[in-house]
């Protein structure tokens, strides 16, 4: 599904885009995993899912969650229909096995 930097970097803008355009703002996530790795450029390996650790708040403060706020349950929605993307193509799997 993502298989470099540039494709996380045009999915996770266009989720801000989105978020834009539901008035809601930017999120800050803590994002670990293959998609983590690729967007700092330290791997060039495909991976599946963008994995959230947590919600930050100004930029201190970490909130682990057991769902996503709903509006970023949407923006990733009409992400995941702009670019065939599975449903559930951004989640807190991870976090809730921790």
């Amino acid at each position: 599904m993502f298989s470099n930097k540039k494709e996380v970097d045009k999915i996770l803008g266009a989720l801000g885009e989105w978020l834009d355009d539901l008035k809601k703002g930017p999120i800050d996530l803590l994002v670990c995993g293959g998609a983590a790795l690729q967007a700092l450029g330290y791997v060039l390996r495909t991976t599946q899912d963008v994995d959230i650790l947590a919600i930050v708040y100004n930029r201190s403060t970490l909130e682990n969650k057991k769902t996503l706020p709903s509006h970023l349950l949407e923006a990733a929605s009409k992400v995941a229909k702009d670019f065939n993307l599975p449903y559930n193509w951004i989640n807190l799997d991870v976090a809730k096995r921790i």
